[in-house]
């Protein structure tokens, strides 16, 4: 991407003969220090899609480069890379959301001109289920990004997960939200609504290579089986800044993200607001949403326990790391992260009270019934006023022209 146009490059080139993981190196480059006749820019690449992204090639012959291009260590190309993408796979569905977030409005701007900013009342549950979804997505995408400054050793499943997550749950939430937009989702030109028609083109972009679900897979199977031995219901809850809006962070250090091995932080917040969630459990009379709430995070605990029983079974063996059942486990175990994310951001946001909406369980309630449903889960049924709350929210912050996101920013207008 990019190469043809580029001042610098980051090469990752072997610099060893055999294979293994310490056959390749990184290297930056400035092109001007490269004597002329060494390096030739290759024509671009056509491609159907994507026509603001340049790719094309880079062909060396010859080209001496100085030591001091080396980037890290010499052999050290792999461990650079993985380090690496954890950022990678935290920023991208960070970005989609935001994206996301620009057809929401797009589909309630469709269904509420001349209606005095009411909402047709057929599309309440589509269009609160997505803004569910986006809470839900951008709660497990925010979490993972400040995991990589304050815990960057432990990092590297979840930041995995979230890539193998998020854009699958927003490629769900764009088939909803085509169904509400309906011919309004084919004004491709329109200012109005074409956001719908880009998204759907970019969002599979953001699956290729090394942010793709099978390279995400290719990081969480490998040690499922060592989470169940070591971390899972014995691992410590994070510090509570993992959640904390606005909490000062300190300075992201690529040298300290970790590439294996740590324990599952997430996995104890689940199990930590499960336990603090339970005497609501015990409430009398009609469930209310305190008391769905901590159903629905021993819910998911109970799918913890279940995974662990299954993951403690892996065989270990290679075969067994492309088994489609371990991989099953994977993506219900991402899922299980997502809920324990929605349940550390609520916790967090209840507590310090600054945004009512947030304090309030129906976002958590919503987000996690359709998580758990995903799953095949056996879920409760939403308390009476859960649908109305997030509605009226979400209609709030289309008049007020506000992202629908955890932030709720002011959008550009």
């Amino acid at each position: 991407m990019n190469a043809s146009r580029s001042a610098a490059w980051v090469v990752w080139a072997r610099t060893a003969p055999e294979r293994g993981p310490r056959s390749h190196s990184v290297l930056l480059l400035d092109p001007a220090d490269l004597p002329a006749g060494t390096v030739t820019r290759l024509p671009r690449v056509p491609t159907p899609g994507m026509r603001g992204g340049l790719f094309s090639g880079l062909e060396f012959t010859g080209a001496p480069v100085p030591s001091s291009a080396l980037v890290g260590r010499p052999g050290e190309g792999v461990a650079l890379a993985l380090r690496t993408f954890q950022v990678n796979r935290c920023l991208i569905p960070a970005l989609a959301v935001a994206a996301a977030d620009t057809v929401l409005h797009s589909a309630v701007r469709a269904v509420t001109p001349g209606r005095g900013g009411r909402t047709v009342r057929r599309w309440y549950k589509p269009l609160t289920g997505v803004f569910a979804d986006l809470l839900a997505c951008d709660s497990m995408a925010t979490t993972a990004l400040r995991a990589l400054s304050l815990l960057p050793e432990r990092s590297h499943v979840l930041a995995a997960a979230v890539k193998y997550v998020v854009p699958d749950l927003l490629r769900e939430d764009l088939e909803a939200l085509a169904s509400v937009l309906g011919s309004h989702g084919y004004e491709h030109r329109s200012p109005e609504y074409g956001s719908l028609d880009k998204l759907v083109r970019d969002l599979p972009v953001a699956g290729l290579g090394h942010t793709g679900t099978a390279a995400c897979q290719a990081v969480i199977v490998p040690q499922l089986r060592s989470l169940a031995e070591r971390s899972w219901f014995s691992a410590e809850e994070p510090p509570p800044a993992l959640f904390r809006a606005g909490a000062p962070l300190p300075v992201l250090d690529y040298r300290l993200l970790g590439i294996a091995s740590g324990d599952d932080f997430l996995s104890a917040t689940l199990a930590g607001a499960a336990e603090r969630l339970a005497p609501h459990r015990a409430d009398g009379g009609p469930a209310g949403d305190l008391a769905v709430l901590a159903e629905l995070a021993e819910t998911f605990v109970n799918e913890l326990r279940g995974l662990r029983a299954r993951c403690l079974r892996i065989p270990e063996t290679r075969e067994a790391l492309t088994d489609p059942a371990v991989v099953t486990l994977s993506d219900r175990y991402a899922l299980v992260l997502a809920a324990a994310s929605v349940l550390g951001v609520w916790e967090s946001r209840s507590q310090d009270g600054r945004d009512p909406f947030l304090a309030d369980p129906a976002w958590a309630v919503l987000a996690l019934t359709r998580i758990g449903r995903r799953m095949g889960i056996p879920v409760p049924e939403l308390p009476d006023g859960v649908l109305d709350r997030m509605l009226a929210e979400l209609s709030a912050r289309y008049r007020d022209g506000r992202s629908c996101d955890l932030d709720g920013l002011p959008l550009a207008r």
